[in-house]
């Protein structure tokens, strides 16, 4: 039969690889400053997105308008 002490020690021993509380605290830190790198990131991602779509959008538009107004010299 085993001791009190010894089913506590191979208890204790058999621990050591689990978090502890300090463990997870700097884990949800660690989680939270990089969900906020990762939205900074998204938001710059999608102005730039924007910006290149306005972008396209207008120089295709100066582009038909520029067509077709050599279009109608040349037909007039």
């Amino acid at each position: 039969m085993t001791t009190l002490e010894e089913r506590i020690s191979r208890l204790e021993g058999g621990y050591d690889h689990l978090a502890t509380k300090a463990d997870v605290s700097d884990l949800k830190a660690a989680v939270f400053d990089m969900k906020a790198d990762m939205m900074a990131e998204i938001a710059h991602v999608e102005a730039r997105t924007i910006r290149w779509t306005v972008g396209l959008v207008l120089g295709g538009m100066t582009a038909i308008s520029a067509l077709t107004i050599i279009i109608s010299k040349f037909l007039a």
